[in-house]
């Protein structure tokens, strides 16, 4: 379970998250909305200490980790695997490499059955072998979007951690990507915690919706409540929704 309770940040005289407080219990997937500059992405890197809070608590599995050092925060890395908005790939390793570097750093597998796992993992995100030997200059965006993911659910954390994974796809490769989240969440029995502006994704695989504005919570709930929400931002969300149809 992951939960902020009332956790501010600041950058400088700019304030993101403004007491935000939020819960994910196991085995959900979550969807964070909001316009863009309110904080979503800040919260998503105070899960994985790119960014420590001015104030508040923020709990993965009952631990604390606003306090933890560095060398601490290497367990919850492990556990909370992010996907960043863009690939992120080390353009120098092929794929084979790229997917087994976050693997050996974490010791999730031997030299025996590397191969076989990596193989596993892309499978998980319907790639093959083919793809092995290649750079990610030699791929797609998507395809080097799903490397990416393959890479981080390689070391198999109890949540992942997407922000704006749709970000540069067309709409069919959109609604693959969301497929695939929630393929991977039920397949692995993993959490996920998705930040977008997608409220038609967010409605087509999201167990929870939150909206966020003012660098805090101001509405939440399914799918089904949240479409018949009269918040003004969560309708003004439903309503470009419908225009893009």
């Amino acid at each position: 379970m992951i939960e902020f309770h009332d956790v501010y940040k600041a950058f400088g005289p700019k304030k993101v998250l403004n007491g935000l407080s939020l819960s994910v219990e196991s085995g959900e997937i979550v969807f964070l909305l909001g316009r863009s500059g309110v904080g979503k992405s800040v919260t998503l890197k105070h899960l994985v200490g790119l960014l420590r809070p001015d104030s508040g608590s923020i709990t993965v599995d009952g631990r604390e980790i606003t306090g933890l050092t560095e060398a601490e925060f290497f367990s919850i890395r492990r556990k909370c695997g992010m996907v960043f908005q863009f690939p992120a790939l080390l353009d120098s390793l092929n794929v084979y490499e790229n997917i087994a570097f976050g693997m050996r750093a974490h010791g999730v597998c031997d030299a025996a059955s590397e191969r076989e796992q990596i193989l596993e993992n892309l499978r998980l995100v319907n790639l093959g072998e083919g793809v092995l030997s290649k750079f990610p200059n030699e791929l797609s965006f998507g395809m080097q979007k799903r490397v990416s993911i393959a890479r981080t659910v390689a070391i198999r954390p109890s949540y992942l951690l997407f922000d704006e994974p749709t970000t540069s796809l067309d709409p069919v490769a959109t609604r693959s990507v969301h497929d695939l989240i929630q393929s991977l969440s039920r397949t692995l029995n993993v959490t996920s915690l998705v930040i977008s502006h997608d409220m038609q994704g967010a409605l087509s695989i999201a167990d929870r919706i939150l909206m966020v504005e003012g660098g805090r919570i101001v509405d939440s709930g399914t799918p089904d409540k949240m479409i018949r929400s009269d918040h003004p931002l969560t309708r003004d969300f439903l309503h470009g929704m419908q225009r893009a149809a």
